[in-house]
């Protein structure tokens, strides 16, 4: 009986292992993991979304505001999108896409597979 028990404890730990190992390769944000919310075609909010057990996000974020040769200011807003192993904590964050007539803002999003520019709400590349 306690054999059985054993093999079973030994299956069950490999299989865990095995898990992991997999979900390993799997620790980096894509850009099919964001999820671009949109208001009369405007994009007004990004969410991104970890997969378990990476689903602990972190941005680091760099803004540099310069001023152009029309006098129009820019704002450039580069995240740098981590992802950080929990098994208890999910932290999907939101970034805010700000529009206006007066600045023109650029979100720079650095994904995995890519990297995704919004230019005043409108996805640039």
């Amino acid at each position: 009986m306690s054999k059985k028990i054993s093999l079973i404890l030994c299956i069950v730990l490999i299989m865990l292992v095995a898990g992991f190992i997999v979900m390993k390769n799997n620790e980096h944000v894509t850009s099919d993991d964001a999820v671009f919310n949109e208001e009369n075609g405007i994009i007004t909010s990004v969410q991104i979304n970890g997969r378990f057990p990476y689903s602990k996000i972190t941005l680091n974020e760099e803004k540099n505001i310069r001023e152009n040769i029309d006098g129009k200011e820019t704002c450039e807003v580069i995240y740098n999108i981590n992802l950080e192993f929990s098994l208890f904590l999910a932290v999907n964050p939101i970034i805010d896409i700000e529009v206006s007539d007066l600045i023109t803002y650029i979100y720079i999003l650095q994904f995995k597979d890519k990297e995704v520019q919004i230019e005043n709400g409108k996805i640039i590349n």
